[in-house]
């Protein structure tokens, strides 16, 4: 029988979906392991819709959820799978994963999905191609990997482990930093702007607030209700960035029988609140909204529901028994397509990765819309940000293609460019004031 102390680590990749799905519902999906299926909840009603099969046998821990929301990623930990489970179909295919899988992370582009394997040295961070999982490449997640997690914005993979976190390059998988945080290392979650990420330290009963560039300086705060008791394991960030909350497994107050309880901290680890929840909380999310947090309870066997704003505690029944990790699927999101010039007027668009300064990029405005609703700050181009002035944004309105239409120039660094030789499209993402995601693309030549 698996039981959580004999384990002694716990997987924590709980990820919102930000990107246009077609066939994408609003469900959350709780991994129980005791009973080997997956909960499919509505978080619009908190009512368990349904139960996803697993093969028989299986141990789901890990979970994670591909970025166009069609695919379901679940670890068994008992037997060395990877199960890709078809959201449409609820077909399951198993991968092999090597022992102990654990952790699970996927490529903002959808094209790698990462696995943490639950053992001390040696190449245990498994890199599956999602275009054919059996193409498989191990590699070095530290020594004794847990939670996994990707920053979009700098192009990291961060593997939070026994000596701390190890950083790597998602463009090649190589090693950028090992950053030694005095304990192990556990739950990992990132920032949505990017800057920082936040790293579960059970063994101190702290939380480590991470810098996200070298040389990766970082601070803790305690958390829990009796901070000598607490074993703090996962962590998960609000959409809008403005509060982290922290899953305390085993968190005894004597007020409550055998409760577990979430601390709730702002960005920069300042204490908010604690709320009691379910026993032996596990998995930890945030509404796409930022309203609600969703706690699934190991050792209760049900979800807590957290109001962000009263912090007043719902419950939720589970048909599965021992959930672990859990994962939300955003309504879809209206994304309108622009065009898009990159560096205006020339052709091929050549990009050379040594470059230095600023690459002017133009959204092009039509009879349909106007470049003037955009706001410039939300504005990336293959993961660069627009440049900021001492007077903001670095943009400006100009008819670049002589059609009669204002268009929106402006200037990313690039430096920041996420893209690498052989790339042959850049695409840019962002937003208009009022919340309407626009995307485009233009063809590149990436030189180095």
């Amino acid at each position: 029988m698996l039981r959580h102390r004999t384990i002694g680590v716990l997987v924590v990749l709980f990820l919102s979906i930000w990107t246009a799905v077609a066939a994408a519902a609003p469900y959350a999906y709780i991994t129980n392991s005791g009973t080997g299926n997956i909960s499919v909840i509505d978080p619009r009603t908190n009512v368990e819709v349904d139960l996803i099969a697993l093969p028989a046998g299986a141990v789901p821990w890990g979970m994670a959820i591909h970025p166009e929301g069609k695919w379901l990623y679940v670890t068994h930990f008992g037997n060395g799978i990877l199960y890709v489970v078809d959201l449409e179909t609820k077909a399951v295919q198993g991968y092999s994963t090597g022992s102990l899988p654990f952790g699970v992370a996927v490529h903002p582009a959808g094209s790698k999905v990462y696995v943490t394997r639950a053992v001390l040295m040696g190449n245990n961070l498994a890199v599956f191609n999602t275009g054919n999982y059996n193409d498989r490449t191990d590699i070095s997640g530290g020594l004794f990997p847990a939670g996994v997690a990707v920053n979009k914005a700098t192009g990291h993979l961060y593997v939070a482990n026994l000596s701390g976190v190890r950083v790597l390059n998602l463009a090649d998988n190589s090693l950028v930093a090992n950053v030694p945080l005095g304990t192990r290392g556990f739950g990992v979650a990132v920032h949505p702007k990017g800057h920082r990420f936040y790293v579960a330290l059970p063994n101190v009963n702290q939380l480590a607030i991470v810098d996200a560039m070298p040389p990766f300086s970082f601070s803790t705060v305690g958390v829990g209700v009796t901070p000598q008791s607490v074993t703090p394991q996962s962590v998960a960030v609000s959409p809008d960035g403005k509060r982290v909350y922290i899953g305390n497994y085993g968190d005894p107050d004597p007020s409550v029988n055998n409760p577990g309880s979430v601390t709730i901290l702002d960005e920069n680890g300042g204490f908010v609140q604690t709320v009691t929840v379910g026993t032996n909380p596990y998995g930890v999310q945030v509404s796409p909204d930022s309203s609600r947090v969703f706690v699934a309870n190991w050792g209760s066997n049900n979800l807590s529901v957290i109001d962000a704003v009263s912090f007043e505690v719902s419950t939720v029944a589970l048909s599965g028994r021992a959930p672990v990790a859990f994962g939300i699927s955003m309504l879809p999101e209206e994304v309108m397509t622009v065009g898009v010039d990159i560096m205006p007027g020339g052709n091929p668009n050549m990009i050379n990765l040594r470059a230095q300064g600023t690459l002017p990029v133009a959204i092009l405005g039509s009879a349909e819309f106007n470049v003037a609703t955009i706001d410039p700050t939300t504005v990336t181009l293959a993961g660069a940000g627009v440049v900021m002035k001492k007077n903001g944004p670095m943009a400006s309105m100009d008819d670049v293609n002589g059609d009669g239409f204002v268009d929106l120039v402006v200037h990313v660094a690039r430096k920041d460019l996420k893209l690498q030789v052989g790339d042959t499209e850049a695409v840019l993402e962002g937003k208009t004031y009022d919340g309407l995601a626009i995307r485009g693309t233009d063809s590149v030549v990436v030189i180095h």
